[in-house]
């Protein structure tokens, strides 16, 4: 019986330190994708999506050297794939007229640039973090950032980090629209203490118009 007990017990102990030694070794590590891996997903977003325009309303809020100027704005932003982008004021708006690329799906150009992938958790979710470094000296950024959603690969947060000391922070929220996920509100940020400016830009998305077959011109004309 004895004999038995004893048996039973190594038994136990066996088992409790497999378990221990099981315990201590790390599961495996998540294989990251590359940024040119992500990239081929995030283009195959929206399928069947060629070009749209849609109605905004832009609340400013700016601080330029000792004014600090108010803004109530509309007008109509467009967009065709793939990265063409026009932004049409109702009243003239010469600070956000310089960006019309913040206001919809903007992906950098890999090629430009020299790219580093890792995992992260963002507002409680999983996303892949993906940091853009340029590859030459020419031209004023100094990096972006994507935080990109591993469930629908969209990308709700997007920076832009400028050699002069500046940035610029986009936070999107999309809605579904019919069989598509498009931009619902975004918020940007801009900081460009060199010029003494800093301004926060909210933009509310209206009724979308899709697949209007916009023509390249369009784009190109003032």
């Amino acid at each position: 019986m004895q004999s038995k007990t004893r048996k039973l017990f190594a038994m136990y102990i066996v088992f409790l330190l497999l378990f221990i030694l099981l315990s201590a070794i790390p599961a495996s590590a998540e294989k990251m994708p590359t940024a040119e891996q992500l990239w081929t997903r995030l283009q195959k977003v929206n399928p069947g999506l060629k070009d749209y325009s849609v109605r905004l309303k832009i609340k400013v809020q700016a601080k330029y050297q000792f004014l600090n100027p108010k803004l109530r704005l509309t007008g109509t932003y467009y967009f065709k794939k793939p990265d063409k982008h026009k932004l049409k004021l109702d009243r003239a708006s010469y600070f956000l007229n310089k960006y019309p690329k913040i206001f919809g799906w903007n992906l950098p150009k890999l090629k430009e640039f020299n790219s580093k992938v890792k995992s992260v958790k963002y507002m409680g979710k999983d996303y892949y973090l993906v940091t853009l470094t340029p590859k030459t000296i020419a031209g004023d950024v100094k990096m972006e950032r994507l935080w990109i959603d591993k469930k629908n690969y969209t990308f709700p947060k997007h920076i832009y980090e400028y050699k002069s000391g500046g940035n610029i922070t986009l936070n999107v929220t999309y809605r579904k629209n019919g069989k598509f996920i498009l931009y619902d509100k975004m918020n940007a940020s801009f900081d460009f203490p060199k010029e003494k400016l800093s301004a926060k830009a909210n933009a509310t998305y209206g009724k979308y118009t899709l697949n209007k077959d916009i023509p390249d011109s369009f784009f190109d004309k003032k």
